[in-house]
């Protein structure tokens, strides 16, 4: 008797160590993870600076959102600032080709809390490097909208597709935060 109260205290010693060692050690990854920046949050901005001249840089967000038919939608936000000014500020839609034709020209709808409501107007015919790129592909002026654009609260995009019918792209606060941290950006 006194042997198998040994042995079970011996097997509890040893779950606990082990227990704890397990512990300890996800404990320091994990710190380690978030002192190089490994470990993202998905609420961390990812802007990318892209000097494009000596006097002109662009800073650009790009993330993944799906529409209300579950499609992914890349969703670039970029401003290019020229010699101290903002020249561009737009948002380029990208759908999947042979799934989404956009309408030509549409503006774009933004959505955000009760009643704030902006009209995004439709660049995408006015950039040449655009001319020949799939029908998939939307671009829209954001000046206007970034511009009253202050808070962290949930946007809804609705896009306009060949023949009238709408997609709705729910944008999340992080991803409101990161485009605000972009406006920032000079």
């Amino acid at each position: 008797m006194r042997v198998q109260r040994g042995w079970l205290f011996l097997r509890g010693w040893l779950f606990l160590r082990g227990c704890y060692l397990s512990v300890s050690l996800t404990c320091c990854l994990s710190g380690l993870l978030w002192l190089t920046g490994i470990w993202v949050s998905p609420a961390q901005a990812a802007i990318h600076v892209y000097p494009e001249t000596e006097t002109q840089t662009m800073y650009r967000s790009r993330l993944s959102l799906r529409d209300n038919q579950d499609l992914a939608w890349q969703t670039i936000l970029f401003k290019r600032i020229q010699n101290g000014l903002v020249v561009d500020f737009k948002l380029r839609l990208v759908g999947f080709p042979g799934q989404v034709t956009l309408a030509h020209p549409a503006d774009l709808v933004l959505r955000q809390g009760m009643g704030v409501t902006w009209q995004a107007s439709d660049q995408t015919q006015a950039d040449t490097q655009l001319d020949t790129v799939v029908t998939s592909v939307g671009q829209y002026e954001m000046k206007p909208v970034m511009a009253s654009l202050d808070r962290f609260a949930p946007m809804q995009l609705e896009v306009t597709l060949e023949g009238g019918e709408v997609r709705s792209l729910l944008v999340p606060p992080f991803v409101v935060k990161e485009w605000l941290a972009l406006k920032d950006q000079s």
